[in-house]
This record gives C-alpha cells, structure tokens and sequence, in this order.
C-alpha cells in the first residue's frame, strides 16, 4: 500500500472530472493523515477552469479559482506513485480517430 507519493488523475482538458477527483482526493488524504496528494492533468488541457466548476467546487468547500489546468507531459507521469485515466467516451474516440 503506497503511503506516499503523487496520484496523478488525467482526463480530456483537465478542467472537470480529473480536477474535482483531484480536489476530493487531496481533502481526503489530508483528512485522513495521509502524505499522497494527486495532481490534475489533461491530454488537451483549457486554457482555464470553467466558471461552472469554479463555483460547483467553491460550493463544496473547495478554491481552484487560481488553478490553471496542467498539460500531461512524460515528466508528470514520471513523478506519479499511481495514476487513472477514464476511458474516452465513444463521442472522444471518434475526434481522436478523425484527428490522426
């Protein structure tokens, strides 16, 4: 069991679901005592976090106001003690199949 470390959560644009699991995690951890904390990362990051998950997240105790999403890079990977990555959606698939 790992008790320290970085768990890197990755999704499309890094500006919703790996953030908010990002944000439930590291409150979590702290909570618990525990020294993991998780870090955000999108494959095709936003340029900023939507004003609707700003405030969804303000909502349950959480600031990333400032926050800007991260671009997944090998570096990132590297650092991470554990990571997920949500399969894409059959809607996500077909972009990436178009864009190659």
């Amino acid at each position: 069991m790992m008790t320290e470390g970085t768990v890197l959560f990755v999704c499309l644009h890094a500006s919703a679901k790996s953030l908010i699991a990002m944000a439930y995690f590291n409150d979590l951890a702290e909570r618990q005592g525990s020294l993991l904390r998780a870090v955000s990362a999108g494959t095709e990051p936003d340029d900023a976090i939507p004003p609707e998950v700003v405030a969804g997240l303000a909502g349950d105790g959480f600031d990333v106001s400032g926050r800007v999403p991260l671009p997944l890079t090998p570096a990132l990977v590297a650092s991470a003690a554990a990571g997920r990555q949500r399969p894409p959606s059959p809607r996500e698939s077909r972009r990436m199949v178009r864009a190659h």
